[in-house]
């Protein structure tokens, strides 16, 4: 939980305008959690699927802003 919350400080302070959207994201991924854990699965299994999907989301931010800032610098 603490990896969750020291990554998203992060983008919180890089990048201010989308950490509203990207906020939304991870607040599903996290309630899902803990519907799985209420509901009894594994613990093991919800930790490995909630860190594949926070990769899966770190993967697209990263992408993202890759692309964007090769976009700018090609437009120069």
């Amino acid at each position: 939980m603490s990896l969750i919350i020291t990554f998203s400080q992060g983008l919180a302070e890089v990048f201010p305008k989308e950490w509203d959207e990207w906020q939304h994201w991870i607040r599903d991924m996290m309630e899902d959690r803990t519907r799985m854990q209420s509901k009894g699965m594994n613990h093991r299994l919800v930790s490995l699927i909630t860190f594949y999907r926070l990769t899966r989301f770190a993967f697209h931010i990263g992408i993202d802003k890759v692309f964007i800032l090769a976009t700018r610098r090609a437009t120069r």
